[in-house]
């Protein structure tokens, strides 16, 4: 029987949340099905993430040689950018321009689901949370305005740090200090409490703390708030993409799953123990895979 291969990357280990939701429902939907998820850490080393990166020209650069890597050591038939940061300079990489048909990213299929699952009424303000990469490359803000939401009611909001402090400890002192923060400068730009609110979670990690978001942003007012996380979808896409390949191309039998975390450098003990916490309730068997990731250091 022939095995279907996915790669899943991010720049730190947000993206194993997508792992998880993902592995769980083909364990539960198709049973029957070899499948293999692997997902890739493309942090180059520790303390070096792209944020941090003088500019956009080297970190195309750096993501260009992750997804060669992943091409040429694991040969998946789908690699999955599940880093709303990578996803806003993927179209810049020479792999992109050459595989385009074996890439699903996140702020597409972010952008995708949230216009076809919520009618945005006028009064409608969106906040916009993400990472310096992500917000600075305006990629979400052109698409946005594309569709025909009002420059307006459109607030994008940087979040610096706090992707690393939920990696390192997602209930702690200085994540929510960090969302509070996040949550204050979006206050100062929306034009009424009374209106409705979309907090769009443009941050693999931010899932992980989305009770914060809201509550901060109940503590000053705003009850009418719905929050968007495109990593469900980006999860639904890969599992609708596996469901084709099997109808065309691969028979039932030993439908065994499996997930595999690799890294080029060394990952914090702490971050581990952390994001294991935040995992395990979704997919021990995930949860168990990043206790046992494994050093590849010619992986890009």
């Amino acid at each position: 029987m022939e095995k279907i291969k996915i790669a899943l990357t991010d720049s730190g280990l947000g993206g194993l949340d997508v792992a998880a939701k993902l592995l769980e429902r083909l364990k539960n939907e198709l049973p029957a099905t070899a499948i293999e998820i692997i997902f890739v850490n493309a942090l180059p080393q520790i303390g070096r993430g792209y944020n941090h990166m003088p500019n956009t020209a080297g970190k195309v650069h750096m993501f260009n040689r992750v997804l060669w890597g992943i091409e040429n050591h694991f040969h998946p038939q789908l690699t999955g950018i599940a880093c709303n940061t990578l996803s806003a300079i993927t179209g810049q990489t020479d792999y992109f321009s050459k595989h385009p048909t074996k890439i699903r990213n996140i702020i597409d299929i972010g952008i995708q689901a949230f216009l076809k699952n919520h009618r945005v009424f006028a009064q409608t303000q969106i906040v916009l949370y993400g990472t310096e990469t992500t917000i600075g490359s305006f990629e979400y803000q052109k698409r946005f305005l594309k569709s025909g939401i009002a420059k307006t009611n459109l607030i994008p909001i940087m979040c610096p740090n706090l992707a690393s402090e939920i990696e390192l400890n997602s209930a702690g002192t200085n994540t929510r200090q960090l969302v509070e923060h996040c949550v204050i400068n979006a206050v100062k730009q929306l034009k009424d409490h009374l209106k409705k609110i979309v907090l769009f979670l443009g941050c693999t990690h931010y899932g992980y703390v989305a009770s914060f978001f809201r509550e901060f942003f109940m503590n000053r007012g705003y009850m009418d708030i719905n929050i968007f996380n495109p990593n469900d979808f980006l999860a639904e896409s890969i599992f609708d993409f596996i469901t084709k390949q099997t109808s065309r191309k691969y028979f039932k039998g030993n439908g065994l799953k499996t997930i595999s975390v690799f890294s080029r450098c060394k990952i914090l003990p702490g971050e581990v123990k952390s994001v294991t916490k935040l995992l395990a309730p979704v997919s021990a068997q995930t949860a168990e895979a990043l206790q046992k990731y494994q050093i590849k250091e010619n992986l890009f």
